[in-house]
């Protein structure tokens, strides 16, 4: 009789992890997992179907980092931001904006008001698809 050794992946690593309804860092996935290129595992779930979302964070050194999560549905209130490589079209100032608040939903697209400045606000409608959830 021979036994049989099974061995999780580290995209099925990552995808249980996401599942769970947990964020993953590449600092995480690292220590955890032994995951050294998380991307490569994002992007194959992303291959096989997921809708993951990536926030885009700086940590205390100013290094910018992703922080990945499964997709789950903007509400009116929350705070999102501009995903990367999405907005065209947009101002500068909002594609650098590191989070602004849903203020209105009409089918797929939200009506986000960006801070441009201390006491200036501006609410541009964008298509949900382009938006990621901020914490």
């Amino acid at each position: 009789m021979s036994t049989i050794y099974t061995t999780t992946t580290q995209i099925q690593k990552v995808q249980q992890h996401l599942l769970a309804g947990k964020s993953i860092t590449p600092g995480h996935a690292l220590l955890v997992y032994g995951i050294s290129r998380l991307a490569v595992a994002i992007e194959a779930l992303r291959f096989m179907g997921h809708e993951i979302d990536t926030v885009i964070k700086t940590d205390e050194s100013g290094k910018k980092y992703g922080e990945y999560k499964l997709r789950s549905d903007i509400v009116i209130g929350q705070r999102v931001q501009v995903k990367r490589g999405h907005g065209y079209g947009l101002p500068y100032w909002v594609k650098k904006t590191v989070a602004a608040k849903v203020v209105g939903l009409v089918n797929d697209i939200a009506y986000v008001q960006f801070n441009k400045d201390e006491n200036n606000f501006e609410t541009l409608p964008m298509n949900i698809k382009e938006l990621a959830r901020v914490g």
